[in-house]
């Protein structure tokens, strides 16, 4: 074997050992470009091959669009090589980036031959039930589990946590939420060894969803905290909101105020209106246990914000009417101040309420 022969199949083997998690993306990015370079000088099939799969991997990982048609490349070089098995392998993974990134209706159309061709394939059982799981389709879950109870050098880890993640799913739409929860967090637990702190904080986020889908908050509570203080801005505000939200159920307002405030910083600064609005509902909330007067107060700051910043704030106008319906079943209180409507007029008092 030549010299650039060799470092062409060193840097595929670097390709194949590391899982695309977290900061490893980046290097699997430098990886690729340079394999793509020594395939230039060293033509190999095979290599390409395996170089378009893990591309494709990291391109689907990333949410990229792409991955669909890179996948679709390297089913057509495996059918040209005469690979059937990976041929199917890559045709599943085609199937599955439809699913999650493009044309459903594309991928249910690949997938009844990719399915019927991986039968005879049993290393690739995992990615027939990550297809599988992405279509919903019948038996996803019993493929995953099947995959999952196999060890073996050729199971990649995030193949792997994948599979634990699209299992649990499987599993709480059959009604199986206590395995699903536990397949949630052998999902959390792969992820935070790669390590990828932002994907556990997620993994932990869609298990506190299913707890609390369960009547579960206390446990959810935990999950949801961890979140917060490690997953990304939009699962952050998630769980932040989440964990304001309870607080406020258990009447605990000095728990819930400072959570809601930061969870309106963090939603100012993203522009992200909605949560803003929720967030500002929650702090209103939690001010008016303590001083009633102060939850219309924040909600008519909130909104003056908002304006200011070209945002209708209806959400938070609509909350400042019902205060206001409430405060008219109790007239020994007083009024609010008239809300504005979105051109700065006063809205009237009148049975329509919104002017």
């Amino acid at each position: 074997m030549s010299e650039p022969q060799t470092a062409a199949a060193a840097l595929a083997a670097a390709l194949d050992a590391q899982a695309p998690f977290g900061p490893a993306l980046a290097q699997l990015a430098e990886l690729d470009a340079a394999l793509v370079q020594a395939l230039g000088r060293a033509p190999d099939a095979p290599l390409a091959l395996r170089a378009l799969l893990r591309r494709g991997e990291r391109q689907l990982v990333l949410g990229q669009e792409e991955a669909a048609a890179t996948f679709a490349e390297a089913a057509r070089r495996a059918m040209a090589l005469g690979d059937a098995e990976a041929d199917a392998h890559a045709r599943l993974w085609c199937v599955r980036a439809l699913a999650e990134l493009g044309s459903v209706a594309d991928a249910r159309a690949l997938m009844e031959r990719a399915d019927r061709d991986a039968e005879h394939f049993p290393t690739i059982e995992l990615t027939r039930g990550l297809a599988r799981a992405a279509l919903r389709a019948e038996g996803a879950a019993s493929s995953l589990e099947r995959a999952l109870r196999e060890t073996g050098p050729e199971r990649r880890r995030r193949e792997e946590h994948d599979g634990w993640l699209a299992l649990g799913e499987a599993l709480e739409r059959d009604a199986r939420w206590r395995e699903a929860d536990a397949a949630y967090a052998r999902a959390q637990a792969l992820a935070r060894g790669a390590p990828d702190p932002a994907l556990a904080a997620r993994d932990a986020l869609i298990r506190a969803l299913s707890l609390l889908r369960h009547g579960m908050p206390r446990q959810a509570a935990p999950l949801l905290s961890v979140v917060w203080s490690e997953g990304a801005d939009t699962t952050r505000l998630t769980a932040g909101l989440l964990l304001s939200g309870l607080a406020l159920a258990e009447g605990d307002s000095r728990r819930a105020g400072p959570l809601a405030a930061s969870c309106q910083a963090l939603a100012r600064e993203r522009r992200s209106w909605l949560a803003y609005a929720a967030a500002t509902i929650d702090l209103a909330t939690a001010r008016g246990l303590d001083d009633p007067d102060a939850e219309a107060a924040t909600l008519r700051e909130a909104l003056a914000e908002c304006r200011a910043m070209g945002e209708p704030g209806a959400l938070l106008q609509s909350r400042l009417l019902e205060l206001r319906g409430q405060r008219r079943q109790r007239p020994e209180e007083p009024q609010d101040a008239p809300v504005t409507d979105e051109g700065g007029a006063a809205v009237e008092d009148d049975d329509d309420g919104v002017g």
